[in-house]
């Protein structure tokens, strides 16, 4: 999970890196300012999903489910992963499980 609302070159470029150096990585990416412009080049950095800042809980919970679902049809054999959520305005700590 990656928060654009700073240093938006820097983690454009950290999605990037993300993207081409970890195949079975997906990234979910905010900002607190988002627009048609930064959403593309988010997309086309690699991530998989967008969320404007403030966080609305339930859309939160769905993008990370559809994350978990598509990374669970790659790694079906994974039974946990712990996913560490830090954002500007908000600290979240996420345990994931699945069979």
């Amino acid at each position: 999970i990656v928060d654009l609302s700073t240093n938006k070159q820097q983690k454009l470029d950290l999605i990037l890196k993300i993207s081409r150096e970890c195949k079975n990585c997906k990234v979910l990416a905010l900002s607190d300012n988002p627009s048609v412009d930064l959403i593309i080049e988010i997309m086309r950095a690699g991530a998989k999903e967008f969320l404007p800042i403030p966080i609305i809980k339930n859309e939160f919970f769905e993008a990370v489910n559809k994350l978990i679902l598509e990374f669970g049809e790659q790694k079906k054999y994974n039974k946990c992963k712990i996913i560490k959520v830090e954002l500007e305005k908000l600290h979240w700590h996420l345990t994931l499980h699945w069979n």
